[in-house]
């Protein structure tokens, strides 16, 4: 040992009796200071032949364990052959526990595998299947001059590490990952499952277990991966019906996306029930991903095209999208309601209004496009899905607007009305990008930008909130100019219309009164 000769150790160890290894120790352990102490070259072979002496001479399977795992001694490493030869004619059952214990240390496991399948090999116990151990297995599969597929066929761990594989975190972190004359580890498990050396459904379930509630986006990738490999059969998707739902309301979206694909599969093919698909849409149609909520109102136009008894209860759920944050969606809800009204009852047509003023958000303040918008609006009255829609009156326009208390000088004088949209103006069945009327009763020209009013009854159903097209407002003027800020009724705006006049900004401070 003081000659570094770590080869000789595990014979001279092995040829030991236990009292001779009792009194070995103590000398065992006092060199361990005058060891730790020193970090030149020539003591790292010291360390190493330390490190297989002790171990041999140890007694008990915990504090072998403890000796062979000890920071001053684990770094300089050392062959696992060479412990495996100096534990070797130890008994069975002491090497098997001798490798559990080490598989229960958490630092070392993973480095230690090495040595722990030594260990049970010898013992000829079941492996420890713990966190590290199954991350040291999968870092110890060769990849070189071979394929994973290959190199797992004839693994005598693989029943036994696989499920616990898909279960450890970031364990799958590079399934997603393929390369030259590799397919990877998806690929290869699915080659296994159909040799039969792996179970499919032991592989479905796990895949889906960590789907199911979220993770690394990494991590997810790989498992998606590994489920596209398995290439699922119509039987197998739907006997997993009740975990593509619960995939729908909180998963990721590339989960998400995927438990719908499957959702529309097994829908196209009759074999998913209207309660199921109920549930689906009202997990889906709340979610912030537009194309997950097109592709959910999609799924229901389909529905009902394919089967007209499911009418009532599909448009139902439809209804409740009038409450999404993003109108373009909203306005998709109501062209799908509106299209199948003529073939749902009575009864369900009467109770759309209260889905759509129930799940209707509260309108939020100026500057900001959200709520419900009035198309919408308009067809939540009930006789609108009656068939009987009363046409807004065209002969009657608004009345001139009031002048709010808090406009700037000027806006009242004459030739300068501030055309601010009266809430009350009916629209008089112009186009949506006209916003407004003017006092006078006739409509401005597109040129006014009035569709930038965020108060207007006509709000365009394809513009944004006001942008910086024509938001070159002011509240105050000062020295330096305009400052720019949102739209409201008592400010001017560059693209206001033209019969507004006013003073150029910073040539007088503006009275609030």
């Amino acid at each position: 040992m003081r000659e570094g000769r770590e080869a000789a150790v595990p014979k001279l160890a092995g040829a030991l009796t236990d009292a001779e290894r009792r009194a070995c120790l103590p000398v065992l352990k006092s060199w361990r200071p005058i060891v730790r102490d020193r970090w030149d070259d020539r003591h790292v072979p010291v360390r190493a032949a330390l490190r297989l002496a002790g171990v041999g001479c140890r007694t008990g399977a915990a504090a072998a364990a403890r000796w062979l795992s000890a920071g001053d001694l684990w770094w300089a490493g050392g062959d696992p052959a060479l412990v495996a030869e100096a534990l070797g004619h130890r008994d069975p059952e002491w090497l098997g526990r001798v490798a559990h214990r080490l598989a229960e240390r958490r630092t070392v496991a993973e480095g230690a595998y090495p040595l722990i399948s030594r260990l049970v090999h010898a013992a000829g116990c079941e492996p420890p299947t713990t966190d590290g151990v199954v991350l040291g297995w999968k870092l110890d599969v060769p990849t070189r001059g071979t394929t994973i597929r290959d190199s797992l066929r004839d693994d005598p761990f693989l029943t036994v590490m696989v499920p616990r594989l898909l279960e450890v975190p970031e364990a799958c972190s590079d399934f997603q990952y393929s390369w030259s004359g590799e397919p990877g580890w998806p690929a290869a498990l699915a080659g296994l499952a159909e040799e039969g050396r792996l179970g499919r459904d032991m592989l479905i379930d796990g895949c889906l277990s960590r789907l199911l509630p979220g993770g690394r986006p990494g991590v997810l990738k790989g498992f998606l991966a590994l489920l596209t490999a398995l290439d699922l059969t119509e039987d197998e998707r739907a006997a997993h019906t009740l975990t593509w739902v619960r995939m729908l309301p909180d998963a990721h979206p590339l989960v998400a996306a995927r438990a719908q694909e499957m959702l529309a599969g097994l829908d196209d093919a009759g074999r998913l029930e209207t309660e199921h698909l109920v549930e689906a849409s009202e997990a889906a149609l709340f979610r912030p991903e537009k194309k997950l909520v097109r592709a959910q109102l999609s799924m229901l136009d389909k529905a009902m095209k394919r089967q007209r008894s499911r009418t009532d209860e599909l448009l139902r759920v439809a209804a409740e999208a009038f409450g999404h944050e993003e109108h373009s969606l909203q306005e998709r809800a109501l062209a799908l309601v509106v299209r199948h009204r003529k073939h749902a009852s009575g009864t369900a047509l009467a109770g759309l209004p209260a889905s759509a003023g129930r799940s209707a958000p509260p309108r939020p303040s100026p500057g900001r496009r959200c709520g419900t918008p009035p198309t919408v609006a308009r067809w939540s009255r009930p006789e609108a899905f009656r068939g009987t829609r009363t046409a807004p009156s065209r002969s009657a326009p608004c009345s001139p607007p009031t002048i709010p208390s808090g406009a700037p000088a000027g806006a009242g004088a004459a030739g300068g009305v501030l055309r601010t949209p009266s809430p009350s103006c009916p629209g008089t069945g112009r186009s949506s990008r006209h916003a407004c009327c003017c006092p006078s009763g006739t409509w401005p020209s597109p040129t006014n930008s009035a569709r930038a009013h965020p108060y207007c009854p006509r709000w365009p159903r394809r513009a944004a909130r006001p942008g910086p097209r024509h938001i070159f407002c002011w509240r105050t003027a000062s020295a330096r100019g305009a400052r720019r800020s949102s739209c409201s009724p008592w400010t001017r705006c560059s693209h206001w219309p033209p019969a507004v006049s006013s003073t150029r900004p910073g040539s007088a401070r503006a009275s609030p009164s």
